[in-house]
């Protein structure tokens, strides 16, 4: 039996704030299997504080008959737009639920038709579902909501074997990119472990992502939230869910990754890199570079997360994570079907044609 409790707007951010709470929670994110740093107290209260203004906190608890916490969802609502996403989306990675192993589908499934009651949104989505996250309870007619589930490919790096790292260093397509960037003056892979090292670089690092996605996808991430730079600041100085390297020549960033520690990973984050290098390819270089420097620090596996067809270069083997539609509304999953089939019907006019030949 789990009792589904509903915490929202300033009676969230009182649960949140209370200490007792917040060590149930750690507790309970070191229990649950796939749990990741994204779910984790530290990264998700930080969240809520910074956007506080902007994003309406929504915490879903399920607790056993004996009192204990068994299940936690972590949501917010934009109090503008009415739309409800995992807290700390779209930074995080990867989006789920926290429960205990035995609770991870009753606990979700209970949660959701009650989310029903404290939002007019139509969806949720969870993108990307930590992997191990129970998706089981979708196909179920008593799933309580419903959803629409899809797997996609994930690159991963293993960083067991060290001399495989320096070996692809040591190709000459990489020496001439190195040798390139040590025109500017002496290159340098820096570990960016504490708020006061990333300081003197982080607006630089933020500028050229922006004119990264730009150039590639018409946006600009920081700039259009002027929020996820004190984020990241805040991360950096009171947490240590952050894993930063930046390759650096001369007195300029080449390349840098705002990274994420996931006990023995390292999740690939925000990767920037300057346009005025992008001929000695800096991003590429510092992935290797990293690789090398997470192996000696006890690291296991670099999680290059899906998107980005780059990564696969760097993948040594690969697994599925899924994203998962949680339909709160009927008529936004009849919309969902409606499309999914015009699109199918589409396909297969165009193939019978022969116009996509």
């Amino acid at each position: 039996m789990i009792e589904i409790s509903v915490h929202t707007g300033e009676d969230a951010h009182a649960q949140w704030a209370d200490a007792r709470f917040r060590a149930e929670w750690a507790a309970l994110a070191d229990a649950c299997p796939w749990s990741t740093v994204f779910q984790g107290p530290a990264f998700v209260t930080t969240w809520y504080d910074v956007y506080r203004d902007r994003k309406r906190p929504l915490i879903l608890e399920g607790r056993g008959a004996d009192g204990s916490l068994v299940g936690l969802l972590t949501l917010a609502e934009d109090v503008e737009s009415g739309v409800v996403t995992c807290a700390g989306a779209p930074i995080a990675e990867y989006q789920t639920w926290l429960a205990t192993e035995e609770c991870g589908g009753p606990f979700i499934q209970k949660a959701l038709p009650v989310l029903r009651s404290v939002t007019k949104a139509p969806l949720v989505r969870f993108l990307s579902l930590s992997p191990g996250s129970p998706t089981g309870w979708c196909r179920s007619p008593e799933a309580g909501v419903r959803t629409d589930v899809r797997a996609h490919d994930r690159p991963l790096m293993s960083l067991d074997d060290l001399a495989a790292l320096q070996a692809s260093l040591k190709k000459k397509s990489n020496r001439n990119r190195l040798s390139r960037l040590r025109r500017l003056g002496e290159v340098r892979l820096l570990h960016l472990a504490s708020a006061e090292r990333l300081e003197p670089y982080l607006e630089e690092i933020l500028a050229d992502y922006d004119v990264r996605q730009g150039a590639a996808y018409g946006v600009s991430p920081f700039t259009e939230d002027p929020l996820m730079g004190p984020f990241y600041r805040r991360l950096a100085a009171q947490t240590d869910c952050l894993h930063v390297t930046a390759l650096v020549a001369g007195d300029k960033v080449a390349a840098a990754n705002l990274g994420f520690t996931n006990g023995k990973q390292v999740v690939l984050g925000v990767i920037a890199h300057s346009a005025e290098l992008a001929s000695s390819s800096p991003a590429m270089l510092l992935i290797r570079l990293s690789a090398e420097l997470l192996s000696d620090q006890g690291y296991e596996e670099l999680d290059l997360t899906i998107g980005g067809s780059y990564k696969w270069r760097f993948a040594s083997h690969s697994d599925q994570v899924e994203v998962l539609d949680a339909y709160l509304s009927r008529w936004a999953h009849w919309k969902h079907l409606i499309r999914r089939t015009a699109v199918a019907v589409n396909r297969r006019v165009i193939t019978k044609l022969g116009w996509g030949e």
